[in-house]
């Protein structure tokens, strides 16, 4: 096993999985970016629906102790902590700082919420954006937001 953002090869999509894995308590979903295909009439022409890949090989009691270490990443001394400190549903993450040339780093950033009984996953990736917590971490800030009725994804501009 590598260290998170050293050593390896990993796409949003992928990282949003692991994070999903996490959540879910070991279950490797089968990615999917369309729930359902409609006509312009309403009717369903094609329904997606989550399917289970694999499931890792750990306990439970491993897989707790990594949910509780994301959430302690946005818990007072955590890397997290000031993105959501005042945020109104808990969330578990994990920030990274990957090395990509010498002295040049992606900000990656992942999470679920709500921590304790999830409903999403989000994974970020910055190019050059040194720190996770500063880079892609106020985008999962912003998604969340949006996603949890904290804050209108309507512009006043329209």
């Amino acid at each position: 096993m590598t260290a998170f953002g050293q050593g390896g090869a990993f796409t949003p999509i992928g990282l949003a999985n692991f994070a999903a894995t996490v959540a879910n308590g070991g279950k490797v979903m089968k990615p999917y970016l369309v729930q359902r295909i409609e006509s312009p009439e309403g009717e369903v022409i094609s329904q997606f629906e989550p399917t289970v890949l694999n499931e890792i090989d750990a306990s439970t009691e491993t897989m707790d102790r990594v949910k509780e270490a994301m959430k302690a990443v946005t818990s007072p001394g955590g890397t997290g902590y000031s993105l959501f400190r005042d945020f109104p549903v808990k969330v578990a993450a994990k920030t990274g700082t990957a090395e990509y040339k010498e002295k040049q780093y992606h900000g990656v950033f992942i999470a679920f919420a709500p921590a304790d009984n999830p409903e999403i996953a989000f994974a970020g990736i910055i190019e050059d954006g040194y720190h996770g917590s500063t880079s892609a971490g106020p985008v999962c800030r912003d998604v969340f937001e949006v996603y949890f009725g904290v804050k209108d994804n309507t512009s006043e501009t329209q």
